[in-house]
């Protein structure tokens, strides 16, 4: 990369970071609604459908239209009156001797017919011409710039001559997944609508290098008819799998482990792709296509997804934590899926010191391609097992080879889809833990595995639906527990809340986890006023102060200490209040660099004969997770007044 600096530095200010009465005058103001009419869209309508893709987090959008002024305040550099491009150029002059490049693509703008699109192909052709005619500079850094860039604006311009020419071009794959060193039969389609095309050539290049030469096609294509050609390709063995590349390896905290420097910033690595060379003009035009595997959904209609290398075999384990409070055995089930027909081979865990399982190896065989067979293992601590969090591993071997990555195909419809091939690992948790009570009443809320970890410990875990909220019902349980975000996702709270206080008041344990601070299904969550807040914890290891330390959360069963918020993933909370009637006791202080203190995460009140309990550690995520403080925390509190 060249050495460069910004021409000027801007805040992307607005009203909410203006102090009152002070004035906007000064700033920059850029229209962020503008309307473009040859999409037919006003940019708010085309943010709002892309942040409605983001639906795992439930942020779809309605769409805003009119004037959205956005506010720049300028920070450093050159003053800008009116535009924050100013006095910089943006055209071909600022490359030495692409002037005739700018006046070239000028010119084919100004003749461009929607009508008949293919007559701008010769002034393209002309355009990559002058493109290729700029000198070199001097310096060996220019030089590497000049050419990465006129890379890339040669690849869009043999884009454009092939949306010009209404070249229609795809390479499909008769199976979505093969395995290394397994032929792959692939048809390449092209149709042409225009009368200046010659197919001169087809190949096939993959991630492990070229698998077959160019076949000489010489043939022009004619208007509007479909053209086919069938090749047979070999993945070579060395082909690695369709993973993305930044998940081959184990990375760091916070960041990727990539052996090659030169993939990021790529999007993906794609298996195999066509190389299609064609001859327009007279010139030749090489087009790119990468192969994908094509259906028909009776619904969808038709669908393509990449073609996608899998291992021979993979090996997946269930990706939950197995928690152990005593010696009893688990069963763990291991899944074998075939890459290809004909694996046969052998299954084995690996396991810590102190652990055993039974069987301690497994035969298997899977005769056709996708075949599953499931092994399942009896796995317990034994007497030298140590307490904490471990891990196990399954192992299948193939011809001496071993595997150990899984299976997880990833499909939504408004994405592609991907596929991942987890470590077959999952944790082994063995737990100091006491525990009281025995039956739990748990209502979901937008969704999480809080049930299962609360079934591992032992607990008797009863799936609630709203209309066993009523006082009577509930009396059974030692407590209840609403999962995350149920305040925001289920209805028919905001007439139930009096059921659920009733069942308190006559001596029941609620435990609420965290609720977003909008959309809530009712002004208040507790017995007492809280005020949620978007305040969080993000520093997973962040450090934990006890401001009761005789707290019964605290001390019973489980004597809580410090330790018991190590090892924790992503965050420690979220959704804390940001202030609460004094009847709730805080429990523990906590926060990121250089924030304030946050004493929310856990508040707990009396209420009548029973207690409330309304907590924003992300015990949704360290749960299956695996971590054992957050099992220890988590039964204190359905253990509370006990």
């Amino acid at each position: 990369m060249q050495v460069w600096q910004p021409k000027r530095l801007f805040w992307n200010t607005g009203s909410f970071f203006v102090k009152p009465g002070e004035s906007m005058d000064s700033y920059l103001k850029l229209d962020a609604g503008g309307y473009n009419p040859l999409l037919g869209q006003s940019y708010g309508e085309i943010a709002a459908r892309s942040r409605s893709q983001h639906k795992s987090q439930g942020f779809g959008s309605a769409a805003t239209r009119g004037e959205a002024l956005e506010y720049l305040q300028q920070v450093k550099g050159d003053k800008a009156s009116k535009d924050p491009f100013e006095g910089i150029d943006q055209s071909w002059n600022r490359v030495p001797g692409g002037a005739a490049v700018g006046k070239l693509i000028d010119e084919v703008i100004r003749k461009y017919d929607a009508a008949n699109p293919s007559a701008s192909v010769a002034g393209l052709q002309a355009v990559a011409l002058a493109m290729n005619k700029i000198p070199f500079p001097s310096t060996e850094g220019e030089q590497r710039h000049l050419n990465f860039w006129r890379q890339e604006k040669l690849k869009a311009l043999d884009s454009l001559i092939q949306a010009c020419l209404g070249l229609y071009l795809e390479a499909v794959a008769l199976e979505p997944e093969v395995s290394p060193g397994q032929p792959a039969s692939l048809t390449i389609n092209i149709i042409s609508r225009s009368t200046k095309v010659e197919l001169s050539s087809l190949g096939v290049l993959t991630t492990g290098g070229r698998t077959d030469t160019d076949t000489t096609i010489n043939k022009t294509l004619l208007p509007n008819q479909l053209f086919s050609f069938r090749k047979r390709v070999e993945l070579p063995r060395i082909t690695p799998t369709s993973a993305p590349y930044w998940l081959y390896e184990q990375g760091s905290v916070g960041m990727y482990t990539v052996a090659n420097q030169i993939d990021r910033g790529q999007p993906e690595m794609g298996v195999a792709t066509a190389k299609i060379l064609l001859a327009v003009e007279g010139q030749l035009l090489t087009l790119f296509v990468p192969v994908q595997y094509k259906s028909t959904d009776p619904v969808e209609g038709e669908k393509y997804r990449p073609l996608t290398v899998v291992p021979p075999v993979a090996v997946n384990i269930g990706g939950r934590a197995y928690v152990f409070a005593d010696n009893t055995p688990k069963t763990i089930p291991v899944t074998l899926r075939a890459g290809k027909a004909g694996v046969k081979g052998s299954l084995a865990l690996t396991l810590p010191a102190g652990w055993k399982a039974q069987p301690a190896t497994a035969a298997f065989d899977l005769a056709a391609k996708d075949a599953e067979q499931t092994v399942f293992f009896q796995v317990q601590p034994g007497p030298g097992a140590s307490e904490g969090k471990t891990e196990v591993k399954a192992v299948a071997t193939v011809e001496g080879q071993q595997y150990s990555r899984g299976y997880q195909a990833i499909q939504y419809n408004h994405i592609p889809t991907q596929t991942l091939f987890p470590e077959a690992v999952a944790p082994l948790v063995k737990l100091d833990l006491k525990r009281k009570g025995q039956e739990i009443g748990y209502l979901m809320g937008a969704g999480d595995e809080v049930p299962d970890a609360l079934r591992q410990i032992g607990y008797n875990v009863t799936l609630l639906k709203p209309e066993d909220i009523n006082a009577d019902y509930l009396r059974r349980f030692d407590a209840v527990v609403l999962g995350v975000r149920a305040y925001n996702t289920v209805g028919q709270l905001r007439n139930l809340q009096p059921n659920l206080l009733k069942y308190v008041e006559n001596g029941g344990n609620v435990v609420v986890q965290y609720v977003v601070n909008r959309g809530t299904v009712l002004p208040e969550i507790g017995p007492y006023p809280l005020k949620l807040s978007a305040d969080r914890v993000t520093v997973e290891n962040a450090a934990v102060t006890f401001l009761n330390p005789k707290q019964p959360l605290l001390n019973t069963p489980n004597k809580i200490t410090t330790k018991d918020f190590e090892g924790w993933q992503q965050e420690q909370g979220l959704y804390y209040p940001s202030s609460w009637d004094p009847k709730y006791q805080t429990v523990i202080s906590s926060h990121d660099p250089g924030e304030s203190a946050k004493e929310s995460a856990i508040l707990v009140a009396d209420y009548g004969k029973g207690h409330y309990i309304y907590t924003g550690l992300s015990l949704f995520r360290e749960l299956p997770a695996g971590v054992p403080g957050a099992y220890r925390l988590l039964t204190n509190m359905v253990s509370l007044g006990k």
